[in-house]
């Protein structure tokens, strides 16, 4: 039935599972129909988050005083990715559930200046040869091969978000912290991201719908008036569901894994 996907996906299931006389076209040409049409969308897609709480479990953890502090949110299962039908979907972000079977300890802000000042200090590590960096010049962002952490084009503050800072950074932050207090620390997957940024809920912001409003976050529009191309200290807009500051606007965020241009095999 043209336009039925859900409704032909049933008999030209039942058609591929008769057995079939040789190879003629009729199995070939049901074969090739059954290929063409995708399965019917899942139910589950646009059910809520479910959390897997842990009686008792902290709510945040600080390992060290030069470590950031941690938020604990709970495991749980979510869907992944934009429907088709919201106002910013994008086509490569298919949505699908996943499941994080493990709770998880997320900084509960950006990586401060100061924060990563005292890994240079402490390491000698030299961030500002890992290449160029995109700086606000002239009203827009451009690359920028002079800017560095350092010098991002901007004056900033010690409680302030660092930012020119390479995936290769970050990752070389995380191997310090779990060097100096004995536990594990990495750069989270997109997948983890993605689950700690909703904050437990299914619109396109965790505030709620599409638009993104004033007193959200830091971004073009959202900041009544104060300069959006720099980054604000944190706890300048309210925390998200799970407790988390700025995971919507401020800075860019690594993640660990590689971009892909679907999520097929993920």
């Amino acid at each position: 039935r043209t336009g039925d996907a859900a409704g032909a996906w049933r008999p030209l299931s039942i058609a591929a599972s008769y057995p079939q006389a040789g190879t003629g076209n009729g199995y070939f040409r049901t074969m090739f129909l059954l290929a063409k049409v995708p399965p019917p969308a899942d139910p589950a897609l646009r059910e809520p988050p479910v959390l897997f709480r842990v009686p008792g479990a902290p709510a945040e953890v600080w390992d060290a005083p030069t470590a950031p502090v941690m938020t604990v949110i709970p495991g749980g299962e979510y869907t992944m990715g934009t429907l088709e039908d919201e106002a910013q979907h994008v086509a490569d972000e298919t949505p699908h559930r996943v499941t994080l079977a493990y709770p998880l300890a997320v900084s509960r802000a950006d990586v401060t200046v100061g924060e990563f000042a005292a890994f240079v200090a402490a390491t000698g590590y030299d961030a500002e040869s890992q290449g160029d960096s995109q700086a606000f010049i002239d009203g827009g962002f451009k690359s920028d091969p002079n800017a560095n952490w350092r010098k991002p084009g901007f004056d900033q503050t010690l409680d302030e978000a660092v930012v020119c800072v390479s995936y290769f950074d970050g990752a070389a932050y995380c191997r310090w912290l779990s060097e100096t207090t004995g536990h594990s620390y990495r750069i989270p997957s997109e997948a983890e991201w993605e689950y700690a940024v909703r904050g437990g809920t299914t619109d396109s912001h965790w505030w709620g719908g599409d638009a993104v409003g004033v007193g959200n976050a830091n971004c073009d529009g959202g900041t009544a008036g104060a300069p959006h191309h720099k980054p604000l200290p944190a706890g300048c807009f309210p925390a998200n569901g799970y407790g988390l500051y700025d995971v919507v606007g401020n800075v860019w965020k690594w993640v660990e894994d590689a971009w892909n241009p679907s999520y097929v095999g993920a």
